[in-house]
């Protein structure tokens, strides 16, 4: 769980306060307890990605998975877009085979709005690591990119791809029921 990886963080970050890959790993867990619904108090967790992902850039250097992390942690919680992109352009020029780079560099472009640059870097990934243990969010993040060029239908289709291989994503639902919605579908969302 997120919340044992952050107790192992913080055991490694108290016995060297500089180091970068815990502190990167560690603002990821916190973005994803918010992005998963993990949380009750979203204002503290964000509060403390930040802080986190904030004193990791410092000590990360050319760490290409704690760079992936920071990427995602600014995607997943904060308008600095340029930030992660930097952050993940510098994953990537490390380390081109970096599924997750590559995974987090597609988000960031669907949710920018450039829907064909975040389809071709999500078929990068399936190209690198068709076996991913996040290829659910691979289709996720394909389907809102479909969505951006309204191919809603297409959409729906990856959201479904993706719930069977993560079942226990349940906020894909809420994507699924507007893509429905957006498709003329509302009798799908109830």
């Amino acid at each position: 769980s997120s919340t044992e990886a952050m107790a192992l963080f913080d055991q490694a970050i108290a016995m060297d306060p500089t180091y970068g890959h815990a502190l990167a790993l560690k603002s990821w867990c916190h973005a994803q307890r918010i992005c998963y619904l993990w949380t009750d108090d979203i204002e503290e967790e964000r509060r403390m990605a930040l802080e986190c992902a904030r004193r990791a850039e410092a000590w990360v250097e050319d760490d290409a998975t704690a760079l992936a992390a920071l990427g995602a942690t600014y995607t997943m919680i904060s308008p600095e877009y340029g930030r992660a992109r930097v952050l993940l352009n510098r994953c990537l020029e490390i380390d081109p085979c970096n599924a997750w780079g590559w995974m987090r560099l597609g988000w960031l472009h669907a949710l920018s709005n450039e829907p064909r640059d975040a389809l071709s870097c999500f078929d990068q990934i399936i190209r690198l690591s068709p076996m991913d243990p996040f290829l659910f969010n691979v289709y996720f993040g394909q389907a809102l990119a479909w969505s951006s060029l309204c191919e809603y239908h297409r959409a729906i289709e990856l959201v479904h791809k993706g719930i069977h291989l993560g079942r226990s994503v349940t906020w894909a639902y809420r994507m699924l029921a507007g893509y429905y919605a957006l498709a003329g579908n509302s009798e799908k969302m109830a």
